[in-house]
């Protein structure tokens, strides 16, 4: 009896490990490369550089601006700490220009289609 007690827990307990680390995994955030900023989409809050330190919060301070029509990108973490990733994503989106830059590609690609 004490071996199906102990094997209940144990598959309950790893139950609950699984769920917890497939939805650590799922975490994902609006990145804005020209003010490396985070937005974490399920807390609805920003993550961003401040003073030393990386900070959440709800606003951005006042030194902080996101320009409207800004280029984002949507990057994906396991856990909140998405930060840890920052120099990667500092390095692949340094020129990234959003979806202008597809379009204008497109029709580029057009006219020398028609020509």
């Amino acid at each position: 009896m004490k071996k199906l007690v102990a094997m209940i827990v144990g598959v309950v307990m790893l139950s609950a490990f699984v769920v917890t680390e497939a939805s650590a995994q799922n975490s994902s955030f609006w990145y804005y490369p020209n003010s490396n900023v985070y937005y974490d989409l399920s807390g609805k809050q920003y993550v961003f550089y401040n003073a030393g330190n990386w900070s959440s919060s709800k606003t951005l301070p006042s030194g902080i601006t996101l320009e409207k029509g800004s280029p984002r990108v949507t990057v994906y973490h396991a856990g909140k700490d998405v930060w840890v990733d920052n120099a990667g994503h500092v390095m692949k989106y340094k020129n990234y220009k959003g979806n202008s830059e597809k379009k204008g590609k497109e029709k580029f690609k057009q006219k020398v289609k028609e020509d």
